[in-house]
């Protein structure tokens, strides 16, 4: 943004080197150009500062999801598959035929669960 301002700086005094008369109608639109391409610059280091800000709070938020998402990664990954063997049960949907796994325990009596899936009652054969 910088190299933009300073450019218009140069071309400002190329203007001024030339003597261009800024009272005659050619002078008058040389000069509105350049102050127009000057607020554009202004504008665009502005909005460029508020983009940067936006980034780093964007930034800032996703290191807070990716560590909070890697440490449950990691809790997740210390449960032995064993465990959950022993706890769940796979049970597969009638409707949508996604599969989902159940506490156990719920085998224990005739129950129906809604699938996350399609909604659909899925009933529990009691084992």
């Amino acid at each position: 943004m910088k190299e933009i301002e300073g450019r218009v700086s140069y071309i400002k005094g190329l203007m001024d080197g030339l003597n261009i008369d800024k009272e005659c109608k050619e002078g008058k639109i040389f000069t509105e150009i350049l102050n127009l391409i000057n607020d554009l610059a202004l504008d665009m280091d502005s909005s460029h500062d508020d983009l940067e800000e936006y980034i780093d709070s964007v930034d800032s938020e996703l290191s807070v999801i990716k560590r909070d998402y890697y440490d449950l990664d990691e809790a997740i990954g210390d449960i032995e598959e064993e465990d959950v063997e022993e706890e769940y049960c796979e049970v597969q949907c009638d409707s949508c035929n996604e599969v989902i796994y159940v506490e156990k325990n719920l085998l224990e009596e005739d129950n129906s669960i809604p699938c996350p899936f399609c909604q659909h009652e899925i009933q529990l054969k009691k084992k």
